[in-house]
């Protein structure tokens, strides 16, 4: 049955391949060896074959349905009306004569996948978001209140992060500098000698570390870094899902 099938195919008889499918009696029982691939590649002239073929599993149980692979036949179906150029109001679709088709083998589908619209649906609204972030992909704000290239705020503002680095590394030195120089033994730092630590001692310290609180705390609010790295996430994120569903329509 399926070397008939398959030469049919080659052929391009999808009438005569859709009536040896109807006249089957065995096809359950090969369904995995069943050639959809090349039927959907061979969309819209195979949905013939593919209506016999969907129609006469599910009288076998709609369990057998997923072995179809029925996303592939909508991902088929999807990629086939993409590239079909719209008709005048006054005029048919080429699309028209295969609509029937396609209607009836989506009424199988559902009915062995009721979850399938749902779960289209929620792919079609993240597509959705990700063709509305493709025009998210201009200037942006520095924190000098500059319009520019994300790429080129990243590069300016990484140049005065690096910039606040540098003080930073030079005030924390001073500070250890300082530190060294009243600290001549390992016993200076013990918990025993901090617990006898004298006021003046306690105000240096307090000086020091408020010193290099001020320092460090500088460098954490200064987040525009921050929100240009989220922005950089957010393109990432978005054209990687871009991505995926033109993959997925290519397949």
């Amino acid at each position: 049955l399926i070397q008939r099938i398959n030469h049919l195919l080659d052929n391009q008889k999808h009438e005569e391949c859709a009536l040896l499918v109807a006249r089957s009696s065995s096809l359950s029982h090969c369904v995995r060896d069943l050639p959809m691939s090349r039927a959907y590649d061979a969309i819209p002239h195979s949905l013939v074959f593919l209506g016999a073929v969907y129609s006469k599993i599910s009288l076998s149980g709609d369990s057998l349905i997923t072995e179809l692979c029925p996303e592939s036949f909508l991902r088929h179906v999807v990629k086939w009306l993409s590239s079909e150029p719209r008709p005048a109001a006054h005029k048919d679709s080429s699309v028209t004569p295969y609509v029937a088709s396609i209607r009836d083998i989506l009424r199988i589908i559902v009915r062995a996948s009721p979850d399938l619209p749902q779960k289209l649906n929620r792919r079609k609204q993240n597509l959705h978001r990700c063709i509305l972030q493709l025009g998210h992909h201009g200037l942006v704000d520095s924190s000098d209140f500059k319009m520019m290239n994300l790429h080129e705020a990243l590069k300016v503002e990484l140049k005065k992060r690096l910039q606040q680095l540098k003080s930073a590394l030079q005030k924390l030195e001073e500070l250890s500098s300082c530190h060294r120089r009243g600290s001549q033994t390992p016993s200076d730092g013990s918990h025993q000698r901090m617990l006898q630590i004298s006021l003046a001692e306690l105000e240096e310290r307090l000086i020091k570390n408020k010193s290099s609180l001020t320092t460090v705390e500088a460098l954490v609010a200064n987040s525009h870094v921050d929100y240009l790295v989220n922005i950089l996430e957010e393109r990432v994120d978005a054209d990687k899902q871009m991505l995926f569903h033109l993959m997925e329509l290519r397949r």
